[in-house]
């Protein structure tokens, strides 16, 4: 089922240019990269206190995955900026800050904040009437749960790396899911790359639910795809003509075989 979106929403490039938009704001503190049920469990607290307050709620994200960050090693991401977006206002957010990729949260709030607000994940933030031109962030306790402590997007991308597709969809709460752009067909297959920036499933057979983006084709089916060796391609067997395009590829569970 489509969720029905009609509320505004608006993406910022820095909380102040939020704060100076739309006002005094809750903010939930994270990269939010999987947007995944310890994400969204953290979303809605934010939200509540949003509601409380009578205030908007926002959420921060990067406009590129954690490989392209300064200062930290290569790793795939498992949302690209446009799906995390669609997923943060799916949430519930009014708003998303998108930090530059060179920037950190830390880096970001290091003059501004006090530790225990990042600890707290989610703060107040509106302008300081006592420092002309500064942010002023009041942390919100946040109460542990066991879902937070269970679900990470580290764990999810060892779950993915282990080809454990039902272990990391639990985690994340939906299917995983990664656009591939088709790179040759023949007869009764298709042959798609993956993009690197993206966490590719350990090489083997999936069960999959492929959604076509162009080449005359609408909907999708259920097919199976064998991700090669090297885990840089798709392999699907499909009696369907598609000679362009891009396709949506939502991992549903691993098979034994690939039946040709």
């Amino acid at each position: 089922m489509t969720t029905m979106l009609t509320k505004p929403f608006r993406v910022f490039r820095d909380p102040a240019a939020a704060v100076d938009t739309i006002g005094p704001s809750v903010l939930a503190l994270a990269g939010f990269d999987g947007v995944h049920t310890g994400h969204r469990a953290l979303l809605g607290r934010a939200a509540d206190e949003a509601a409380t307050r009578e205030m908007p709620v926002g959420a921060v994200t990067f406009d590129r995955g954690p490989e392209r960050r300064a200062g930290q090693k290569d790793t795939a991401a498992l949302t690209g900026l446009a799906e995390r977006l669609r997923l943060l206002r799916e949430a519930g957010m009014d708003f998303v800050v998108s930090l530059p990729a060179s920037r950190s949260l830390g880096g970001l709030l290091t003059n501004r904040v006090r530790l225990d607000v990042m600890k707290a994940q989610i703060a107040v933030v509106r302008r300081d009437p006592g420092s002309a031109g500064a942010l002023a962030f009041e942390p919100v306790p946040v109460r542990p749960t066991a879902a937070n402590s269970w679900v990470s997007t580290t764990r999810i991308r060892e779950r993915l790396s282990l080809g454990d597709i039902e272990t990391a969809n639990d985690l994340l709460g939906r299917r995983y899911e990664i656009t591939a752009t088709v790179k040759e067909t023949g007869r009764g297959w298709l042959w798609a790359g993956t993009p690197a920036a993206r966490v590719r499933p350990a090489p083997g057979a999936y069960r999959v639910l492929v959604r076509f983006g162009s080449g005359g084709l609408a909907g999708e089916i259920e097919s199976v795809a064998t991700v090669t060796a090297d885990g840089t391609d798709l392999i699907l067997p499909l009696d369907v003509p598609v000679d362009h395009g891009r396709l949506r590829i939502g991992f549903l569970a691993r098979c034994a075989t690939v039946n040709g």
